[in-house]
């Protein structure tokens, strides 16, 4: 899931991007693919830390939770903080764009890898 957000990522960003004004592409992709990209990341960490029980998918707190931190972080408090305040805004369509990409997200996890997990300590 990783290696697609990234790969979908740099082609919006160096393909489709340059060669379309589509306010989607410049405004709402990046958002469909925060879940797929960071969420594989922040498991890996708490794999590699020993605080994750198995090597399975991410399960539905560990999708929720930085859902809703990224949501009122991005949209919340930094559109609203004196520094970020000036290049960022609040807009509740990314809102949107997170969770869509998180069900998207869990849907393909769940497909994949069922309800089995691998025990950690393979």
């Amino acid at each position: 899931m990783f290696l697609t957000a990234v790969t979908l990522y740099v082609v919006n960003r160096w393909v489709i991007r340059p060669r379309t004004d589509a306010l989607f592409f410049h405004g709402y992709v990046n958002g469909l693919l925060l879940v797929p990209m960071f969420v594989p990341l922040l498991v890996s960490m708490t794999e590699l830390a020993g605080l994750r029980p198995t090597d399975g998918p991410p399960t539905t707190v560990e999708i929720i939770v930085p859902l809703v931190i990224w949501s009122v972080a991005f949209e919340v408090v930094l559109p609203r903080s004196a520094f970020w305040g000036k290049y960022l805004y609040a807009d509740p369509w990314d809102v949107v764009c997170y969770c869509a990409g998180a069900a998207i997200a869990a849907t393909v996890w769940r497909l994949r890898y069922g309800r089995h997990t691998i025990p950690a300590d393979r």
